[in-house]
């Protein structure tokens, strides 16, 4: 009753408005203006929500979802401890691995999906093995281009020109898709690309795609890959405008200067041997270390750093 109550209330007004503001124009363009935002407001009224559960009873391959994704044709994806669906919003299907095909998902325990720009979906599992899903043509696809698709990698990172794969005992790989095929290229100590397959995380800041690992931070641009330091293990990259710090496993920080070099800003501090991170997130420019000794706050642009105000300190991280 209410939203029909409204809408004619805004169509009493703008009748009468409308007689009196043809006299004067300046006065016609400023009511028709907020006509149109009472319109606006009576639409959103009249809208009606709706909700549905969908549980293994619809179809759904597990009750336990991890993470839901929306592809560009509108699908919806689940991914769940016991397979990957797809909803149309009407019915489900399931995906799980399937040893009567040569590629199918890797894993029935799946994690993380995304889409990239060429209309793959990237899938990763709890075995650290990646699937491909080619969603125009609805199969699994080999994304190495060589075979090499059961290598071990936990995360994919999504650029404008590759899909980059990382893990922790096969290195990196970088997936490019081009005139309808895949090609790749990995980097690990087999090839002498990296001094460790442990690769902790792969990040891009401006026109460099920074790779961290066990051992040694690197960049990739121009079509080249960089070593920057090789003698510490690496966790994360902190970015903030043009400034760009890193955070060794051991709490060092190391802030990238424009001469291409790192330069040394301390450690965090630490009151235990058994100290150690557990998560980051950044507010504005100030970035939160989460660790087992409290949170901890670093300036990007001062690079002081201090303990966080209690309502963002998390105890034991």
């Amino acid at each position: 009753a209410l939203p029909i109550l409204i809408l004619c209330l805004v169509n009493c007004i703008k009748k009468h408005l409308f007689l009196y503001c043809m006299k004067n124009q300046k006065i016609w363009i400023l009511c028709w203006l907020g006509c149109l935002l009472l319109s606006s407001f009576s639409a959103k009224a009249a809208i009606e929500l709706r909700s549905e559960r969908l549980t293994t009873a619809d179809g759904l391959a597990n009750n336990s979802v991890r993470y839901i994704y929306q592809d560009s044709k509108g699908f919806i994806w689940m991914a769940t401890l016991n397979g990957l669906n797809r909803y149309d919003g009407n019915s489900l299907i399931t995906f799980r691995p399937q040893k009567s095909k040569k590629i199918s998902l890797a894993d029935h325990r799946v994690k993380v999906l995304e889409e990239d720009q060429n209309g793959f979906l990237w899938i990763t599992t709890t075995a650290d093995l990646i699937s491909c899903y080619d969603l125009r043509h609805d199969c699994f696809v080999d994304f190495t281009g060589c075979g090499e698709y059961q290598d071990h990698y936990r995360g994919f990172f999504i650029t404008e020109e590759a899909v980059w794969l990382w893990g922790a005992s096969h290195g990196c790989r970088r997936v490019t898709y081009q005139d309808g095929r895949f090609t790749s290229t990995s980097f690990t100590v087999q090839n002498g690309s990296l001094k460790s397959n442990n690769v902790h995380f792969i990040r891009q800041h401006g026109d460099r795609v920074w790779i961290g690992t066990q051992q040694g931070v690197y960049y990739w641009k121009d079509n080249k890959l960089v070593a920057v330091d090789e003698s510490h293990s690496y966790w994360r990259a902190m970015f903030y405008e043009d400034n760009l710090v890193f955070v060794t496993s051991e709490g060092d920080l190391f802030y990238f200067q424009t001469d291409g070099k790192l330069k040394s800003l301390g450690s965090l501090p630490r009151k235990t041997k058994k100290w150690a991170m557990t998560g980051l997130f950044r507010i504005g420019q100030k970035q939160y270390i989460l660790t087992s000794e409290g949170t901890l706050c670093l300036d990007m642009k001062t690079f002081k750093v201090e303990s966080a105000p209690a309502y963002y300190n998390i105890p034991e991280g």
